[in-house]
């Protein structure tokens, strides 16, 4: 399978992927399974409710069962009052953790670079040196791509320069191959990924 990079000084450079990890046939269940069990795991699981017996107060009847002519009430801390407890509070204890098999997951991250690039969503680049920790340096070394909507750039290593010249971007992210996640390559529409990082997203999928 072969690629063409995009060079600042325009000229042409054919790379060479390996089919069986850039061409992998399109598997919606597996890729759902994917995305489902990624996003699941990824939650902090920090959410806290108090139920109507974590409320404090509400220990007395408000008024008496019967003969006040109102509806019976046991605790000023019910969830249908104001100030009450929630009903089915969350506790944070809740398991959303489903397992995947790495051959899976490489199998999945193989789909979605696959699609990406019959989708022609990906570019691959030249790799990038910025000198300072500047972000016109930066913008400056990109210029040539004609970045519009918001892209994210993918490097085998983000270097300190880089990370403080991109942060305050708005619409550009940058991130290393260690951080990559199917959720992140799904997000953005156009991705540019330099040679060094495409050599070593495809050394981990084999």
């Amino acid at each position: 399978m072969e690629c063409l990079v995009v060079k600042k000084n325009s000229e042409k450079e054919i790379l060479v992927l390996s089919s069986d990890i850039f061409d992998v046939k399109y598997n919606e269940i597996l890729l759902h399974q994917l995305i489902v069990s990624y996003l699941g795991n990824s939650h902090q699981r920090t959410k806290m409710q108090k139920s109507r017996g974590m409320v404090r107060g509400g220990g007395k009847k408000p008024w008496k069962q019967k003969g006040s002519g109102r509806a019976r009430v046991g605790s000023i801390r019910s969830p249908l009052w104001r100030g009450g407890g929630k009903i089915f509070a969350a506790n944070g204890l809740s398991v959303l953790k489903r397992k995947i098999n790495k051959k899976v997951y490489r199998l999945g991250m193989m789909i979605i670079f696959s699609e990406l690039f019959r989708s022609n969503r990906i570019n691959i680049i030249e790799d990038l040196v910025v000198s300072d920790m500047k972000t016109k340096l930066f913008l400056n070394e990109i210029k040539y791509l004609n970045v519009v909507e918001p892209a994210l750039f993918v490097f085998k290593t983000v270097d300190l320069c880089i990370h403080l010249s991109t942060r305050n971007l708005k619409n550009i992210v940058v991130i290393s191959c260690e951080k990559l996640n199917p959720a992140i390559l799904l997000k953005f529409k156009f991705i540019f990924i330099t040679v060094s990082a495409i050599k070593f997203i495809e050394e981990y999928l084999k």
